[in-house]
């Protein structure tokens, strides 16, 4: 029985780890990083379009 559970146990591990290789590549398997962690292409989407925005120039009317 504890067998068992080490088996399925280490099942899981295997099944979690080859998750998280699918996210840490492209479609064309190229990895990219940040800092502190892999970027999946969907996280960095979205931080292109955060910094995109923050850095558009300001409208004439916009206040300061």
């Amino acid at each position: 029985m504890e067998n068992d559970q080490k088996q399925r146990n280490k099942k899981e591990k295997e099944i979690k780890v080859a998750q998280e290789e699918v996210e840490d590549a492209t479609e064309y398997g190229e990895f990219v990083c940040s800092y502190f962690a892999w970027k999946t292409l969907e996280e960095q989407k979205e931080k292109a379009k955060k910094l995109e925005k923050i850095t558009q120039p300001k409208k004439e009317n916009d206040i300061i």
